[in-house]
């Protein structure tokens, strides 16, 4: 390295290393997030576990008040946030998909128009119009023959977790397969295409997702399995949301493969696929700390279309819990776990079914679709009475988009469409306001809700006006359930670190998610770069 090189170096990383632990024989990393996973879908059901989750329970420090402090808690902002140790608005990172003013369309948060897909069909994502390094990185900076690897059912999981140079991220295609692009490789190993046959995704058309427990031990610890507000995957018969679950008769291959992600056999893949990982790439084998992040992605679909009460997420819960009992066994087998630091967590949290809080006698209620969209129609049609056209405002989602030079040359002042807008939107039964981007930038800490929007939010790329639904409702309409909000339920997962010969310890102190990325850093010894907004936790560095 050339003197510039090192004095460049320098301003980027704190001077120092990270103050390594007791746990400082690390070998390998594995970050576990399970999607839209609350504290509660992992707690209920805890007497229950005897696989995976008890024995990361069991060996684990558990810190019980862990929340995000962003706004709109989906996805992709939340694994940019485990990896990197900053909130997503101020690198851009406004949600899964928003609307790009320039391009004039709606892009991913892991949108990639250079790269190719590899070896089959699909989507083409990777981490390149992002950045901020990541926990990944910051591992290869201090070890270049460290390995990064990631692997997830949902693309912005696997990229984000991944980050800029992982050696592999790998996501589901929708059609079948677990695929990359050329943004990390031009060819696909030979392990993963003997995987992807394996998989075949396309024969579960047969199969049906029963209970692990007889039915009795359900009713203990979930609602009633016909539970009005469930979705019903059964297309061609009268509303039963009930098990056994399956494909409906006369499903195509299409379906059946796109379908398959709501199971919990994506979850199965995916975890089987990290035990390939694991063997076939030699995680774990040197001094050089290795670090692979596993999504499971379909936990994320279950509990959106059942709600985290229901007999399906339960079962979810169960038949995870049998899988990461595998992947801790081939772990054990291949590295030894006394070198193997687990972390377990979710990208966000959720809200039960809105009909389940109200038979509980709790607030909760749905944002009715056919209500909002007409109050949008109604908002272009004032536009265009008040000012000749609409052309200057664009929704998308949540938020309302304006072309400000139009307006300018319209002679068209902002307050004036703020108004108009707000107007209309704020009638709709569940719309709490409408704010304003310089609303959510004048927000003081004493307004935790305006707080976490103002860290979702970009000074450029963000909309000029966002929709902010009441606490406890739902844009899901007419079943399932949702996340997304600044609520503490929506902000609120679970956070174990757990490794061999770890007694069982639980800290209740309030933790930042933004901490994670730093917490691993310290831990392994390695560069802690100046100006995230996380810090490692003190009680991971005690001697």
């Amino acid at each position: 390295m050339n003197k510039l090189a090192f004095l460049l170096l320098g301003i980027l990383l704190t001077s120092s290393p990270g103050q390594k632990s007791e746990l400082d024989d690390i070998r390998l990393v594995i970050f576990f997030s399970v999607d839209q996973m609350s504290p509660h879908l992992l707690n209920q059901y805890e007497p229950l576990y005897t696989g995976g989750f008890r024995w990361l329970i069991d060996h684990s420090r558990q810190f019980t008040n862990t929340h995000y402090e962003h706004g709109y808690t989906a996805t992709g902002p939340g694994h940019f946030v485990l990896a990197s140790g900053q909130h997503p608005g101020p690198n851009g990172i406004l949600g899964n998909y928003w609307y790009d003013r320039e391009l004039k369309h709606t892009v991913s948060c892991v949108e990639d128009t250079v790269s190719k897909v590899v070896g089959y069909e699909g989507d083409a994502r990777s981490y390149r119009q992002i950045n901020a390094n990541t926990l990944g990185d910051w591992l290869k900076n201090r070890y270049p023959d460290s390995k990064v690897y990631s692997v997830a059912g949902k693309d912005r999981s696997a990229a984000m977790m991944g980050g800029k140079h992982a050696d592999l991220a790998l996501y589901y295609n929708w059609r079948g397969s677990f695929v990359t692009s050329s943004y990390y490789i031009d060819t696909l190993p030979e392990w993963l295409i003997k995987y992807n046959k394996k998989l075949n995704a396309v024969s579960y058309r047969d199969s049906l997702w029963t209970r692990s427990l007889p039915f009795e031990v359900y009713d203990r610890y979930a609602h009633e399995d016909f539970f009005e507000g469930e979705s019903d995957r059964y297309h061609s018969e009268p509303y039963s949301p009930v098990f056994p679950i399956g494909f409906d008769a006369d499903a195509s291959d299409k379906d059946v493969v796109n379908g398959f992600f709501g199971f919990p056999w994506m979850d199965r893949a995916t975890i089987d696929l990290a035990k390939v990982i694991v063997q076939e790439e030699g995680l774990g084998q040197d001094r050089n700390p290795d670090i692979l992040f596993v999504g499971l992605s379909a936990t994320d679909a279950i509990v959106h279309d059942y709600g985290p009460n229901s007999h399906e997420a339960m079962d979810a819960m169960l038949k995870i819990d049998r899988y990461l009992k595998n992947l801790i066994s081939t772990v054990e087998d291949a590295v030894g776990l006394e070198n193997v630091l687990f972390v377990l967590t979710s990208d966000h949290g959720g809200l039960a079914l809105p009909e389940y809080r109200q038979k509980m006698g709790l607030p909760g209620g749905r944002i009715s679709r056919p209500e909002r969209k007409t109050a949008i129609q109604d908002v272009f049609i004032l536009l265009e009475k008040h000012y000749g056209s609409s052309d200057f405002v664009v929704n998308d989602g949540l938020g309302f988009y304006y072309d400000l030079g139009r307006m300018r040359e319209m002679d068209i002042k902002k307050t004036d469409v703020d108004t108009i807008i707000r107007e209309s939107v704020e009638k709709v039964t569940g719309i709490a306001r409408v704010l304003t981007k310089d609303e959510i930038f004048s927000s003081h800490s004493g307004d935790t809700v305006l707080a976490r929007l103002k860290n979702s939010f970009h000074p450029v790329k963000s909309p000029d006006l966002w929709i902010l639904q009441e606490k406890y409702w739902v844009t899901k309409y007419p079943r399932g359930t949702g996340h997304g909000t600044p609520y503490d339920y929506d902000t609120h997962v679970p956070l174990l670190f757990s490794k061999a010969g770890q007694k069982q310890t639980t800290v209740s102190r309030k933790i930042m998610m933004v901490d994670i990325a730093p917490t691993i850093a310290a831990m392994l010894g390695i560069n802690i770069p100046k100006g995230i907004d996380g810090v490692p936790i003190t009680e991971m560095q005690k001697q």
